[in-house]
């Protein structure tokens, strides 16, 4: 799973739809063939049939010739027997097992052994004229090892009585030669499509994933610092709803960006000019001080700051020698306090400094 998670988008996609279509050509490919191979086995067994039928036949046309013992008779029966492109072999024997007549005889000799199946055996309505209706054909036949030869023996009758065997042997090598090409097309026909299929899902992974690429491409270099890089917009589908959104957003945010910067810009300019307000201020109020200090100080008048209820909270070193202290310090630790001659006449002026904020000329 690590694996997959470091794969690209397009990568993934085009794996899973590479499995999907190996399934699909693997079924293919496991579904046709036993088809082929059943209807390869109907055809033969068809084949099979009409042999029977064409072995049934030639022994009626033999059966008087063979009889008279007349070569001329018994090869004129079987001339239509030798137009057949498949006939491999026959083989006419007398009741005696003695060949009378034959074709390709050497080949029937080494043609090896033939087996017969319940499917291979014959067994089917005679085709023959004069023949009784319903009976069954005494013709059997066997199929060669590789199932490319099948033989029959039909036993030739005359008037009812046993007079010799006919042995024809028929190949079935066109018929297994077209299933196997058959075999060899839906091989190549899957292996075509299979290469086809895995084209066609690189490309549509590379159509689908493509503009999700330079997208990202598109990310990675507003991330680098290209803010003014856009996502190239194509068509109306998912992918290029996805490309406008993203502009979009990326069009906000510069505006935003922006914005914030003149913000930033404006904020500078109000705090440098908030400090020089509060520098002038500061300036002022320390020159202010300076002046109310150098008047404080150096009055030659006794000069002293005192709360509500007459505790003396500052006052100058005249004020101090008032008192005989040579300095104020000395005066404010000793907690001294000056007394009014009349009390009232100091409580008038504390009323009249709550009422008017100030009392001048006292």
């Amino acid at each position: 799973m690590k694996i997959l998670s470091r794969l690209q988008v397009g990568t993934k996609l085009a794996l899973v739809m590479t499995f999907i279509l190996a399934l699909v050509c693997l079924g293919i490919y496991l579904y046709f063939p036993p088809r082929l191979e059943n209807q390869a086995i109907d055809a033969l067994t068809q084949r099979a049939s009409a042999v029977a039928d064409v072995a049934d036949v030639t022994a009626f046309g033999i059966a008087p010739g063979l009889q008279n013992r007349n070569p001329v008779a018994v090869a004129a029966a079987v001339t239509a027997l030798r137009r057949n492109p498949d006939l491999v072999f026959f083989v006419v024997r007398d009741h005696s097992g003695q060949v009378f007549t034959s074709f390709n005889e050497m080949v029937a000799t080494s043609a090896g052994s033939f087996f017969v199946t319940p499917q291979n055996r014959s067994s089917h309505q005679p085709v023959i004229t004069g023949m009784t209706a319903g009976e069954q054909s005494e013709t059997t036949g066997a199929f060669s090892g590789d199932r490319s030869m099948y033989q029959t023996t039909t036993p030739v009758r005359y008037r009812g009585r046993d007079i010799g065997r006919l042995l024809i042997g028929f190949s079935f090598e066109r018929v297994l030669a077209q299933t196997s090409r058959s075999r060899a097309t839906v091989a190549l026909v899957t292996l075509l499509a299979f290469a086809v299929g895995v084209m066609a899902v690189f490309a549509l992974s590379t159509l689908i994933t493509g503009p999700l690429h330079r997208i990202v491409k598109i990310a990675e270099r507003i991330a680098a610092g290209e803010v003014h890089s856009r996502a190239e917009v194509q068509g109306t589908d998912e992918v290029g709803k996805l490309a406008r959104s993203f502009n979009l957003m990326l069009d906000h945010l510069s505006s935003a960006r922006e914005e914030l910067e003149t913000l930033n810009q404006t904020l500078e300019q109000r705090v440098e000019e908030r400090a020089r307000e509060l520098m002038e201020e500061t300036t002022g109020r320390r020159r202010a001080e300076e002046k109310y200090r150098l008047l404080f100080d150096r009055n030659l008048a006794g000069v002293y700051i005192a709360s509500v209820d007459g505790k003396i909270i500052s006052c100058n070193d005249a004020c101090a020698r008032l008192f005989r202290f040579e300095f104020a310090e000395d005066f404010l630790a000793a907690d001294g306090a000056i007394r009014y001659m009349n009390a009232d006449h100091r409580e008038d002026v504390v009323r009249r400094l709550f009422a008017n904020g100030a009392v001048f000329n006292e």
